[in-house]
């Protein structure tokens, strides 16, 4: 248990509990990683963990790097009777986001191993990288320059330049590097940061399956987290599936984490009050889905977190408009980067007072994927005049069409 000791809350301090769990072998023997990860690892550095061995008898150790879903690395150790060994090797960019180093040894009749999960700094191969220059002379809608993507030669290039307005509510649909790392890290088959109560429930956490002449995997191969995870994704879609139109969209934010920890009665009473009599199937469908939703809103599993999984939050987030057409749209096509490690792009900035969001998305042969940095373009002039015109008339209609004088520059 621990309990702080701040002397501004006297009698209102705030108390954690940790229960620890001895790893379990009947020979009382373990592999053990230094769980010291206060080292922050990029590409090319060199990664260095202590193994500590009980007892010394114990040889033949291996350790395995698994990044993706995929073994990356697999060596030995060497041999002799000691307390703890060196797990050593390079950091390679085939590690990035994240990878499991993996030691095992058999001592006697029993498996040992020890699991731990390390992040790597998200960068791109240098060979895969790409970036974005812009050269115009003039920043007035209508005038030309061109656009430079700078790779490697024969890199593909899908170019967007679409209006930043477009962002203005939810930039939840900008392309990034973290977001495309962040997909490369669901293919990780483990679960949790490693550990386990004994070696079964290691490697199944580690995302790993053994199978030898003399050690048999556990039949059920699904870890407790992808189990929590599945059941928590069939349940969100069973549920959906039983409303449609105005009620899913009650459903929907009944299932919505409260801030407030208010209970699913209290939170539908609040609902009724504002709907004034209207709309009685909303509150049903707010009620039902909430209390449907309940007992994973208290589940311990992920302290703090909500009930929708982090890589489900997408199918939750409300689009408050829908845009069928491209105005918005500048540039979109693919192109390949020249022999000279370039591609010059000739073009006009369209007629519009706004600022363009160009992104580059590259795909190398050889290194995989990567997202350049976004580059800006402003679409300026000083005076310009704009006419809020209305979206249709009738011939001989008199209208009214405001007209607004933009002036920044220095004279009236």
């Amino acid at each position: 248990m621990l309990e702080t000791i701040d002397p501004k809350y006297k009698g209102n301090q705030a108390v954690g509990h940790h229960v620890q769990y001895k790893f379990n072998s009947k020979h009382r023997a373990y592999l053990a990683l230094d769980r010291n990860r206060d080292q922050k690892l990029k590409p090319g550095d060199a990664f260095l963990k202590i193994v500590h061995i009980h007892p010394l008898e114990i040889s033949d150790i291996y350790y395995m790097v698994v990044s993706k879903g995929q073994i990356i690395d697999m060596n030995k150790l060497r041999k002799g009777r000691v307390m703890y060994q060196k797990v050593e090797f390079e950091i390679t960019y085939e590690m990035v986001p994240s990878f499991r180093v993996v030691v095992f040894a058999h001592y006697k009749d029993e498996l040992l191993a020890d699991s731990l999960k390390f992040d790597v700094q998200r960068v791109c191969h240098p060979d895969a990288e790409v970036t974005i220059e812009t050269e115009f002379d003039d920043l007035a809608p209508g005038a030309n320059g061109k656009i430079t993507i700078n790779g490697e030669t024969d890199t593909l290039v899908g170019l967007l330049g679409i209006d930043e307005a477009v962002y203005a509510l939810s930039k939840g649909d900008l392309l990034t590097k973290d977001k495309v790392f962040s997909a490369f890290d669901k293919h990780d088959l483990g679960c949790g940061t490693g550990g386990g109560l004994n070696t079964d429930s290691l490697l199944s956490n580690a995302g790993i399956i053994l199978a030898t002449n003399k050690y048999s995997p556990p039949q059920d191969t699904s870890s407790s987290c992808s189990q929590k995870k599945r059941r928590k994704r069939d349940l969100t879609s069973a549920i959906l599936s039983s409303y449609s139109g105005t009620d899913k969209e009650c459903c929907l934010l009944g299932m919505n984490y409260d801030i407030h920890n208010r209970s699913c009665e209290n939170r539908t009473d609040t609902v009724i009050r504002y709907l004034k009599g209207r709309h009685e199937h909303c509150s049903k469908a707010f009620l039902d889905c909430c209390l449907e939703t309940e007992p994973f809103e208290k589940d311990p599993y992920v302290p703090g977190s909500s009930f929708i999984p982090f890589d489900e939050e997408h199918i939750f987030e409300k689009n408050l408009f829908f845009r069928a057409d491209f105005k918005e749209v500048w540039i979109f096509q693919d192109i390949a980067i020249n022999a000279g490690n370039k591609y010059e792009l000739l073009l006009s900035l369209p007629h519009s007072i706004t600022t363009w969001m160009i992104q580059a998305i590259a795909v190398s042969q050889i290194h995989g994927i990567c997202v350049a940095e976004p580059k800006k373009v402003l679409s300026f002039k000083k005076v310009f005049l704009q006419l809020n015109i209305p979206y249709s008339v009738v011939r001989n209609e008199q209208i009214e069409i405001a007209a607004t004088i933009f002036n920044y520059g220095s004279k009236r």
